[in-house]
């Protein structure tokens, strides 16, 4: 399987009707972990598809929970979110700088109690 069907896999897999709430966002950081892997290996065009989705996925889910979190994270998370959007906009993203921002996000969304 090539690394392209292989990323289109994992962005069908991360949007799924499945995912539901904040279960369903630290459900499916593996996966969101495993496409950051892979970015890479893709063509411009590929990063920045799989870069938005994950951006996409990532804020529609964290919308959810972010009020019940601390001042202090809740304004990290929005401002990784920003820095990640931005990264995938750009004209040719940096994927390594995206790939960083994400697992930071990745390690709060990991250590915060819903």
């Amino acid at each position: 399987m090539s690394a392209t069907s292989h990323a289109i896999d994992l962005v069908r897999e991360l949007s799924g009707d499945r995912v539901t709430g904040e279960n369903g966002l630290l459900a499916q950081l593996p996966v969101i972990h495993e496409m950051l892997g892979m970015l890479d290996t893709l063509t411009i065009a590929g990063q920045q598809h799989v870069m938005e989705k994950v951006v996409d996925f990532v804020d529609s889910k964290t919308r959810a929970v972010a009020p019940r979190m601390g001042d202090r994270n809740r304004v990290t998370l929005f401002d990784l979110l920003r820095r990640l959007r931005e990264e995938s906009q750009r004209l040719v993203p940096d994927p390594l700088r995206f790939t960083r921002h994400a697992e930071s996000l990745i390690t709060l969304l990991r250590s915060v109690r819903f």
